[in-house]
């Protein structure tokens, strides 16, 4: 029997993917991006600490006195009282904390920035690799076609000529077996193929959105 696809599975490919490596989906590199944008907050709070700061005060107060415990006014003299102000403060030094706190944030970032480079080198590679192999599956599934095709072409003359009496059954068998074995080929290879695909869209940084929109269908 000969092998029939409904659909081609070997250039199906959702459309919303891209070729493309998309290094900010990676996870991995998404904490390093956090952890950058952490350390230079931290950074700019530090240096606001050098700044001088002014502040405001404001006190209000009522005081009074009386003879008897009576809040008339005529038993009881009372009188407000107020104070405001402004506050700087200038800082002067704090023992190097801040420029101590400063060199190490620098230092972490330098090493944050080393990591998102060897990461984006290691995911680079990753991917160039996932799209040789992708592509030695797809040179690999053409030719396992062409062989099927032959051995199909080669079953179909050998049980023409059994028919007629001219091949004797053990060729029929032979050409049989060796048509399903093609098919086999064949198929284990579209299965490498279609793998290689997944793990090409995987190492892209593009396997969730995929699920995430085969899920909204």
């Amino acid at each position: 029997s000969e092998i029939l696809l409904t659909e081609d599975l070997i250039n199906r490919k959702p459309e919303e993917l891209s070729d493309s490596l998309l290094l900010n989906e990676n996870l991995n590199y998404q904490i390093l991006q956090q952890q950058q944008k952490i350390t230079e907050l931290d950074n700019d709070v530090i240096k606001a600490g050098y700044y001088p700061t002014l502040s405001a005060f404001f006190q209000y107060n009522y005081a009074g006195q009386g003879n008897e415990l009576n809040f008339n006014e005529d038993n009881y003299y009372g009188f407000w009282s107020g104070v405001w102000g402004l506050n700087l403060s200038i800082p002067v030094f704090d023992g190097l904390q801040k420029q101590r706190k400063l060199e190490e944030n620098k230092l972490r970032l330098l090493q944050i920035d080393q990591n998102k480079m060897q990461l984006k080198n290691a995911s680079q590679l990753e991917f160039d690799n996932a799209g040789i192999k992708l592509n030695q599956n797809k040179k690999l599934i053409n030719t396992q076609q062409d062989n099927m095709k032959l051995a199909q072409e080669l079953y179909d003359v050998t049980k023409l000529s059994y028919q007629e009496g001219v091949a004797p059954l053990t060729e029929l068998l032979n050409a049989e077996t060796s048509l399903k074995q093609a098919q086999s080929q064949y198929l284990t290879a579209l299965l490498n193929y279609k793998l290689a695909e997944l793990e090409h869209i995987k190492v892209s940084g593009q396997l969730a959105k995929l699920i995430q929109n085969q899920s909204k269908k």
